[in-house]
């Protein structure tokens, strides 16, 4: 999808998710879409993870995070 975000014109079957990824971000003051490796990300890589092999889809909106993300994302971003 990034790849489509950012050349939309070679990706016309995408048009519309792009549409709406733009608009999203267009509403968030000061957003901006990065390209990273997982291991610089390993808290995100870790939660799609969690919905897509375990199915924990609706967990983390409907509970918020368990209090052992926030620990990984405080320990992750320490080394940085």
């Amino acid at each position: 999808m990034l790849g489509a975000v950012e050349r939309p014109q070679a990706w016309p079957s995408f048009l519309h998710q792009v549409g709406v990824i733009e608009l999203g971000k267009d509403r968030i003051e000061g957003s901006r879409l990065l390209v990273v490796a997982s291991q610089a990300n390993r808290g995100a890589t870790f939660i799609a993870q969690s919905v897509t092999k375990q199915g924990l889809m609706r967990s983390y909106v409907q509970n918020g995070n368990p209090p052992w993300l926030f620990e990984f994302f405080v320990n992750e971003s320490s080394n940085l």
